[in-house]
């Protein structure tokens, strides 16, 4: 089978673009014809079975779409000529890339890795405020979005909510069938007609350690701290790191000797360092920051527990298959995705998100007995025996080979109203640009005149013969 894997990003940056190449590489090894087509912001790749397109992560007059890439995805699906289209991740491409693809005739197949589809910040939570509580949101973009202040979870205009409608539809006319890691995530894109959608779990096997010898080495070598925790991850606001590290003080009380290893970078790292300050944690918690993807192994072996304290919609993160293989405990938000990869009293413990007193008290029940840490070690890695690459690789040619039977799907769209939206916010970015540029203008000649001003002062002093400031 020709099969094409598409997705915004080629190098693998996450999980998505991780297991894009994973499942390439296994499937050209059970003999089939692969190719990839995906983006990047800082390279251009063009070979027979390899299209990558440079451009920017964002730009707003690119939001429905791009000419230049969309021509590129045509010329190469013309040399390829696919029989199957496996997509990922569209989050950066135009909205109506979906459509395009549709042009080439071949079933397309998604995965969805995560809740942008259905969400523009990707949290998919209703944020806590005077009036409602912290829940799980229903999905779908639209007034919702701005009525319950999503903003707040991150920051989005009403372009944003516009294009992610568009591009709903994009996708719910072109797209043949759907697969997601989560039970979760696949039954809440069956509620949007994103159909149908199976839960289909990654897998995590020794060689994405780097192998099975390097993955026994670590274990070897390196001795379990009966009260170390580990978080592994991205260092971003939704990953609720600070509730976290405010149950350090309540974990501490019990567990004096109690460590926190984070591993990882991201946007909130400065805030977190001054939160440890702050409370005066810096002897218990550890910000590494960011390692090589084989030293998390060692990192791994030494915990007793690592924590998933997420307060958005976690899927299925690649931490907690790893997790699994190393047999080492989590504690994770009751949320989302997260309850079908930690299930309590068999692999860790669920807490309620957003609150460390609840967070704090399972981490001293898992840490503060040996006997519950080795029994959900012994669970993990039993647990982890499910998800083979083996299994995986099999289920997947099963829906690709539904999708063939399927067929191809095109819906009706409507080229005039998409036409009219893309020139709208071409419309939008001129101005935005404009009004940028004159900004910048404005701000340079403010620094001239400052830097010239006590010149100018000189000047009237020797011409008035007094001091001008008067």
């Amino acid at each position: 089978m020709r099969i094409l894997e598409v997705t915004t990003f080629y190098r693998p940056v996450g999980g998505a673009e991780i297991y894009m190449h994973q499942v390439a590489a296994g499937l050209g090894e059970r003999g089939h014809d692969v190719a990839i087509f995906a983006g990047s912001p800082d390279e251009d790749i063009d070979e027979e079975r390899v299209r990558v397109v440079r451009r920017p992560d964002f730009h707003a007059g690119h939001l429905i779409s791009d000419s230049e890439l969309h021509e590129a995805l045509r010329v190469f699906m013309a040399r390829f000529q696919p029989d199957l289209i496996h997509l990922h991740n569209t989050y950066s491409f135009p909205a109506e890339f979906a459509r395009v693809l549709a042009e080439a005739g071949a079933p397309i197949v998604m995965t969805i890795h995560d809740w942008s589809l259905l969400c523009p910040n990707g949290w998919c939570v209703v944020p806590p405020s005077e009036t409602q509580q912290f829940r799980v949101c229903e999905g779908g973009p639209g007034q919702k979005c701005f009525e319950r202040g999503c903003e707040s979870n991150y920051p989005f205009d009403a372009r944003i909510v516009l294009a992610a409608i568009a591009r709903l539809r994009a996708i719910r006319d072109s797209v043949t069938s759907f697969t997601a890691p989560s039970a979760f995530l696949a039954d809440m894109a069956e509620t949007h007609n994103l159909t149908p959608s199976l839960a289909l779990p990654l897998w995590i096997e020794p060689e994405s350690f780097g192998g099975q010898e390097v993955f026994d080495a670590a274990l070897a070598e390196v001795e379990r701290e009966p009260h170390r925790m580990l978080f592994v991850g991205r260092l971003a606001a939704e990953k609720g790191l600070n509730f976290l590290i405010d149950a350090m003080p309540e974990i501490l009380q019990s567990l004096p000797d109690a460590k926190l290893s984070l591993v990882g970078d991201g946007p909130v790292a400065g805030e977190l360092a001054a939160q440890v300050q702050r409370l005066g944690l810096q002897e218990s918690v550890i910000l590494h920051g960011k390692v090589p993807h084989e030293e998390v192994i060692r990192f791994m072996a030494r915990a007793s527990a690592q924590v998933l304290p997420s307060v958005w919609c976690e899927n299925s993160p690649l931490t907690c298959y790893e997790s699994l293989l190393s047999g080492l405990p989590m504690v994770a938000s009751d949320i989302a995705g997260l309850p079908s990869m930690v299930r309590p009293n068999e692999t860790g413990m669920l807490a309620k998100p957003r609150d460390p007193a609840d967070l704090a008290l399972k981490l001293i029940e898992l840490l503060g007995d040996r006997e519950v840490f080795q029994r959900l070690s012994a669970g993990c890695l039993a647990d982890g025996e499910r998800y083979s690459k083996v299994n995986h690789l099999d289920r997947l040619e099963v829906v690709f080979s539904n999708a063939l039977e399927l067929g191809a799907k095109r819906g009706p769209g409507d080229a005039e109203l998409t036409d009219s939206i893309h020139r709208v916010l071409e419309k939008a970015k001129m101005v935005e640009d404009w009004a940028n540029g004159m900004h910048g203008h404005i701000e340079h000649l403010d620094k001239q005149r400052k830097s010239s001003l006590p010149k100018t002062r000189a000047i009237w002093k020797r011409i008035l013969g007094r001091d001008s400031s008067a």
